[in-house]
């Protein structure tokens, strides 16, 4: 976000939901500029017009800063819960180990992460026919984009890998989800995160940009919304509306019902 003197709440919360929907848990606020002026002299200094948005007392909107911080931090509580939901590893390659577009496209419904080459060589193993990892984490298939370098070393370990009874695939990022069921069904105007908590299935969910500006508009958004089928009827499932920072356990018998 570049800075104009003129951003919001209605701003700043559209920005923390959509990383929310990527699966980021814990926010940051980096640096706060110190400014000793007390002769009215507002908003005060910043470090640049490009490094995002000051929070200091001299925003008009200060006074509001606690509702604003309150309402993060039970977001990003309600997203440390359990374990992500995560479908498939995208493989980013052996000539840059780092994450590709955020922009790529991946079919909506299902979730990836991103997989380097340390983890694939020392903490990536097969069971039952899922790729795991030592803190719990589990995913259906590894995805191998046909834009990344792949070393035959890698590429030995895919295969070793994909003997063990993992799936690998090289192709396109529809056929890395395909026979699998997707986690929410919904157009591509909901923003979502998965994760489980024991027994419970927990989402966080919000609408576009447009759903932002009232806590209606953004509940009437969730009804073009459904869980999963692939829910298991024993689990209770929560959801957290992101516009009002409310989070709901619905009963197993109406999981599958339009929300």
């Amino acid at each position: 976000m570049r800075l104009t003197w003129d951003e919001n709440f209605r701003d700043l919360k559209e920005q923390a939901v959509r990383h929310f929907a990527r699966g980021v848990t814990h926010f940051v606020f980096h640096t706060c500029t110190h400014n000793p002026q007390t002769d009215g002299r507002v908003p005060g200094t910043s470090f640049g017009t490009f490094i995002g948005t000051p929070f200091i007392r001299g925003q008009t909107w200060w006074p509001f800063m606690r509702s604003f911080t309150e309402w993060t931090a039970e977001c990003c509580a309600f997203l440390e819960r359990g374990l992500p939901v995560v479908d498939v590893l995208r493989y980013l390659g052996d000539e840059l180990d780092h994450k590709p577009d955020e922009q790529e496209y991946f079919p909506e419904g299902f979730k990836n992460d991103y997989l380097n080459a340390d983890v694939l060589f020392n903490r990536l193993d097969v069971e039952n026919g899922r790729f795991v990892l030592p803190g719990g984490m589990s995913y259906a298939a590894i995805w191998v984009p046909p834009s990344v370098l792949l070393l035959p070393k890698s590429r030995a370990r895919l295969d070793a890998l994909a003997a063990k009874g993992g799936r690998v695939v090289y192709g396109s990022a529809d056929a890395s989800v395909a026979g699998l069921t997707p986690q929410v069904v919904a157009d591509s105007s909901l923003l979502w995160y998965h994760r489980v908590d024991g027994d419970a299935d927990c989402f966080f969910v919000a609408a576009d940009e447009k759903g932002f500006r009232a806590k209606r508009r953004s509940a009437r958004s969730m009804a073009n919304g459904c869980v999963s089928s692939a829910l298991r009827r024993s689990r209770r499932v929560c959801w957290n509306l992101a516009r009002a920072a409310l989070m709901m356990t619905i009963a197993p018998s109406v999981r599958t019902s339009r929300l």
